[in-house]
């Protein structure tokens, strides 16, 4: 049983990426798909993948502008695959500071255990501690991923959507048509406020007059690359916290509950 101590973080720090890909966007796949390799179709699709099928159909009709916006596209999944790699680096140093603190109690553990016999209750209360200390872990990544990372997903697909889409010589109502506007939604909070807002506002315009988009394009995508940037600051500064409390919950508070039965046991 005293095994499943330094165990437990191991099974989370092996598949984090679940926390990252709740819906799924494989990038690899859109960078494939793109480069016209052969790709078997993901069971869910996500926006860029559809967003590049999309792209391949309209470049037989377009030629060159659309050739351009998948470059873009291209451009974009790498930098999303970069963003990715960086928060899944977050959560491996968060399981694997569990997992070393996890082998430092068993080390001691079977250290003393020539000594006396640990009751199971000992054992018990060690493991819900590490389990309680995991699951806030792994809640706290959830939720900060939700709050800090995917709005400003969600944004730039869209953003992409229209910019490539705009640009590779489709209809004004069938690029609004493929915008999720129900994830934007979902999504929106006090610091997409004024994006959001503007974001609405252009493709309104755009829409009734047929202009204007190509000059607030780039005050959209500068926005939204600020709003991500702090974002991930903000995702990396909290999760840093979590890490904390739950090295404190599952590292230090199972070291002292252990502590405590050995110096009961002598006395």
């Amino acid at each position: 049983m005293e095994y499943l101590v330094a165990l437990l973080p191991l099974f989370l720090f092996l598949r984090p990426k679940s926390l990252l890909r709740a819906k799924g966007e494989d990038y690899k796949g859109v960078v494939r798909l793109i480069e016209g390799a052969e790709v078997s179709s993901p069971a869910v699709e996500g926006e860029l993948y559809r967003l590049a099928k999309l792209l391949l159909e309209v470049r037989k009709l377009y030629g060159a502008k659309a050739n351009e916006s998948l470059l873009l596209l291209k451009k974009e999944a790498f930098r999303s695959m970069r963003e990715e790699k960086k928060n899944k680096s977050v959560l491996h140093g968060a399981y694997f500071q569990q997992f070393i603190m996890g082998i430092l109690i068993l080390m001691m553990i079977l250290i003393t255990r020539s000594m006396f016999e640990t009751k199971s209750e000992t054992y018990f209360v060690i493991i819900f501690l590490q389990v309680f200390g995991l699951s806030f872990l792994h809640i706290s990544g959830v939720l900060l991923n939700r709050i800090f990372i995917r709005g400003g997903i969600i944004r730039l697909k869209n953003l992409l959507i229209v910019k490539t889409l705009s640009a590779s010589g489709l209809s004004v109502g069938r690029v609004i048509k493929n915008i999720d506007w129900d994830s934007i939604g979902q999504t929106s909070n006090k610091r997409y406020h004024s994006w959001d807002k503007l974001f609405a506002k252009t493709l309104s315009h755009w829409q009734e007059s047929g202009d204007g988009l190509v000059e607030v394009l780039p005050e959209l995508e500068d926005e939204l690359s600020f709003l991500r940037a702090t974002g991930q600051k903000k995702f990396q500064e909290f999760m840093n916290a979590a890490k904390f409390i739950s090295l404190l919950i599952a590292g230090f508070l199972s070291y002292f509950v252990y502590l405590f039965s050995f110096v009961t046991m002598l006395l």
